[in-house]
């Protein structure tokens, strides 16, 4: 093998274990639910806003932010993000979980919201 196919190669493994180490995980936004007219749903996975729409139309009714993630400008962002992971419905409140195990309930009529969980260290 000559040294310019040992390179490739060697950049290869590097690059698959760069990939590999990542340790925040991308999918797509979590299913929306709907709960008395209104869908929830989050536009970006990654701000902690739940944005809540008429169910009908699609017209944005409000939005309410449950937590914001503060990036620490010497680590990489994408490796400090939170995400929304779901977003259910349960006894007319609507829970919203984060990829930090954090839950929380948030009472759709007044808009207020309390944590169920507290956020676990990394």
């Amino acid at each position: 093998m000559n040294k310019q196919k040992m390179m490739v190669c060697l950049c290869l493994v590097l690059a698959v274990a760069i990939v590999a180490s990542a340790r925040v995980t991308f999918s797509t936004p979590p299913p929306e639910v709907t709960y008395d007219g209104t869908t929830f749903r989050a536009e970006r996975m990654d701000d902690g806003v739940v944005h809540a729409l008429d169910a009908k139309t699609g017209q944005l009714l409000w939005q309410k932010r449950l937590y914001q993630v503060m990036i620490d400008p010497g680590l990489e962002a994408d490796v400090q993000w939170i995400y929304i992971r779901s977003i259910t419905e349960s006894k007319g409140r609507i829970i919203v979980v984060n990829g930090n195990g954090t839950t929380y309930l948030l009472d759709p009529k007044t808009r207020e919201f309390v944590v169920l969980e507290p956020t676990r260290k990394r």
